[in-house]
């Protein structure tokens, strides 16, 4: 009973994570682009940051080191995943285990 119940557990927050990053992503895209009648701003990306705390600290460096600014904006937007990967193996070892 109690694997189950943490199994449940696990498929929620990644639920909840997989919500969380596809909804910072709509909101980033709507704003920057100025989707359905929306001024553009480049300030509607902070979600995508916030979401993918503490990864998307990473790309600080390559902002100062010069590289090309997609680099550092792709880590950014992938950074949540790295995230949710963890809370993935994470919650395949909790149910594998005693």
């Amino acid at each position: 009973m109690r694997g189950s119940r943490n199994a449940l557990k696990c498929r929620l927050l990644l639920g909840a994570g997989i919500f969380v990053y596809l909804a910072t992503l709509a909101i980033a895209i709507i704003g920057t682009q100025g989707l359905f009648g929306t001024t553009p701003d480049g300030l509607a990306a902070v979600f995508v940051i916030f979401a993918g705390l503490p990864w998307s600290l990473l790309a600080t460096p390559l902002v100062i080191f010069e590289s090309p600014l997609w680099i550092g904006q792709a880590w950014v937007v992938l950074s949540p995943l790295i995230t949710l990967w963890l809370i993935w193996r994470l919650c395949s070892r909790t149910q594998d285990g005693p």
